[in-house]
């Protein structure tokens, strides 16, 4: 090994070691409790024994109301967790209108952390069973990224789920795009320094093409509204995806929302929109 080699070696090394130090992409219970006391604003943290995986799946919701009949469910990209979705959590309005509730999937957060679920469907029916548990008779769910198409395939397993938001979603097998960060968690050198929610990310990463080619037929059979909203300068999930939508879902179930010049962060990019969607959806789901 050259000299520069041996440098460059060290220098991933080096990154690996801060991702894994600094970066585990997960809020602990502690920890939430205290945000959410420090916004005056209540939290549930609650661990699910399922019957579609043999590990508990921890769900966080806002402040609960037995007395509404409508929710909100969002399903965070890879990585992530739950806390993808606090400010949505505490948001007054939305309180108002629906439960809010956000997953840490199987894999992330604390739901089986650092251990891959690559499984589109097993990642699917783990959020319709969470769901069908809830007490809340329509549920709206939103997906980010790779949780985009998790959310909408979710309809087709359970009959609570009344609408679909996805944004930027990853959906389109020819253009799924692996960035080579995506490799570290690959190369046996380097695996080890990768923090879990990164490895994890990596893993639904190499498998997504795989995954999404089962499901191509299984688009046109949801029957439930669903909006896929997408910018045009997303250069992780490229344009292209909202394309495979118009072409793959059934027209009269299917709207589409083009954000120009914007990228792919659009639940924190563009707060206020997406909060927009989700009050107009609640007005439709009840």
């Amino acid at each position: 090994m050259n000299q520069l080699s041996f440098k460059k070696l060290l220098f991933l090394l080096l990154i690996g070691f801060t991702f894994s130090s600094c970066f585990r992409f997960r809020t602990s219970d502690r920890k939430t409790y205290k945000i959410f006391k420090e916004k005056e604003a209540k939290v549930t943290i609650k661990r699910y024994e399922l019957q579609t995986v043999d590990y508990p799946i921890r769900l966080v919701s806002g402040a609960f109301d037995q007395t509404k009949k409508t929710a909100i469910f969002f399903i965070h990209g890879a990585p992530g967790a739950s806390d993808n979705y606090y400010d949505y959590l505490q948001d007054t309005v939305l309180l108002k209108k629906a439960n809010l509730y956000s997953i840490d999937r199987p894999g992330y957060g604390y739901s089986n952390f650092g251990k891959s679920e690559t499984s589109i469907e097993t990642q699917t029916k783990v959020v319709a069973e969470l769901i069908d548990s809830l007490p809340e008779q329509n549920v709206i769910v939103l997906g980010h990224s790779y949780g985009g198409p998790i959310a909408a395939y979710s309809s087709l397993f359970s009959s609570k789920i009344k609408s679909v938001l996805m944004l930027a979603p990853a959906i389109d097998p020819d253009n799924e795009k692996i960035f080579w960060i995506a490799k570290f968690g690959k190369w046996k050198l380097t695996k080890w320094s990768v923090p879990g929610a990164m490895a994890v990310a990596g893993d639904e990463k190499f498998s997504h093409i795989e995954e999404l080619d089962k499901l191509k037929d299984r688009w046109k059979q949801i029957k439930v509204p669903v909006i896929h909203v997408h910018g045009t300068k997303d250069i992780i999930v490229p344009f292209e995806n909202l394309q495979f939508s118009v072409e793959q879902f059934n027209p009269k179930y299917l709207d589409t929302i083009v954000l120009k010049k914007e990228n792919h962060f659009l639940p924190w990019s563009h707060y206020d929109f997406v909060k927009k969607q989700l009050l107009q959806l609640i007005k439709k789901v009840q």
